[in-house]
């Protein structure tokens, strides 16, 4: 069996902690989880079907006032009835054809034309120092902390020395 120094303990002491705390916050994401679905459940039919009325009903405000647009409209962009506005007016809607770039630098337009150039990092990542000073970028180490909570299986906990022994995991996680 390793004996482990006191600065050991205190981290490994810490790790027992992130993993009471992880498995209580785990455990709490599953309860609100399971509420979440009970009360989307509850409210999901009759929201889905106000929404599709919702929904029917505007289609049918919009076609009415684009056929009768000349009832409601003469000489008025605003109608004010006693529940809302009717408002009418225009969008300019630009359409550019996939040929509008070759026309545009046929006919010299090219400051209407965006080209976004930028490196790939991901290619660059495995280059070596001497390769990346070519293009003047740098690569620094940096230094990094981590932790592995190694989840045990269901009723397994490990002992100071790592030795495993049963214990209820659901029950420490709730304390």
């Amino acid at each position: 069996m390793k004996k482990y120094t006191e600065t050991e303990r205190e981290a490994d002491s810490l790790l027992a902690e992130i993993r009471k705390h992880a498995d209580a916050i785990d455990l709490l994401n599953n309860a609100a989880a399971a509420e979440v679905e009970v009360v989307a459940a509850r409210y999901g039919i009759a929201l889905a079907n106000r929404q599709a009325t919702l929904g029917g009903l505007e289609k049918r405000l919009v076609e009415l006032m684009k056929a009768e647009s000349a009832v409601f409209f003469r000489d008025l962009d605003v109608v004010n009835l006693l529940h809302g506005s009717l408002i009418h007016g225009e969008k300019r809607k630009i359409t550019v054809p996939k040929t509008a770039v070759a026309k545009a630098k046929a006919a010299g337009l090219t400051a209407i034309i965006k080209i976004v150039e930028t490196i790939d990092r991901d290619k660059i990542k495995k280059w070596t120092d001497e390769k990346l000073l070519l293009i003047g970028a740098t690569a620094k180490k940096k230094e990094t902390f981590e932790y592995d909570l190694g989840r045990p299986e269901a009723g397994e906990r490990r002992t100071e020395t790592g030795e495993k022994h049963n214990a209820g995991i659901q029950e420490e996680a709730t304390k």
